[in-house]
């Protein structure tokens, strides 16, 4: 059974910044899989599929292809996937789906609200209005329903220590 760890949490908290460098420490031991660029990889090829929903946490044509990738990983490969689980579709037909077929480790990156809309702000590459838009209410459904996450909190800390600290804690239940 391969090792799959989400890396959830609210739009602009660091999710692909501390993925890309736990793949990075671990010398690709665990390796990053962007659903994002995994999405721009479809739409090259069908720009018409982004009409089955955006953001890609809701377009369920997306979700089940990228859940698909995931069971059809070796069985000794442990990957990390920072995605915005945020809403009931996403959680059932992605995270839960995936929980029967792999072993998972679920992260949620968490900061201070004014902390993820400075790195917002400040993200080149980022649809800043929706991003802003949708701290709270995503926020909101992560509180509700990933009680048993593992919660870290990213305010005032580099990326590396963060990436150190999923490690460490990842170390203990799943083997690298």
């Amino acid at each position: 059974m391969s090792n799959v760890i989400f890396m959830n949490g609210v739009y602009g908290v660091g999710k692909t910044t501390v993925a890309n460098m736990v793949q990075k420490i671990t010398c690709g031991k665990i390796e990053c899989i962007d659903p994002d660029i995994e999405f721009n990889k479809y739409i090259e090829r069908c720009p018409k599929l982004i009409l089955a929903g955006f953001p890609i946490n809701r377009n369920k044509w997306f979700i089940y292809k990228f859940r698909g990738e995931i069971e059809e990983l070796p069985y000794d490969k442990t990957v990390i996937i920072p995605m915005n689980i945020s809403n009931k579709v996403c959680k059932e037909e992605l995270l839960d789906y995936v929980s029967e077929k792999c072993n998972i480790v679920h992260v949620i990156l968490t900061a201070d609200d004014t902390v993820t809309e400075d790195r917002i702000l400040n993200d080149k590459e980022r649809m800043k209005q929706f991003s802003l838009d949708n701290i709270c209410i995503c926020d909101k459904f992560l509180k509700d329903n990933y009680m048993d996450a593992i919660r870290i909190d990213t305010s005032s800390k580099s990326p590396e220590y963060i990436a150190r600290k999923v490690i460490g804690l990842i170390g203990s239940k799943i083997k690298l």
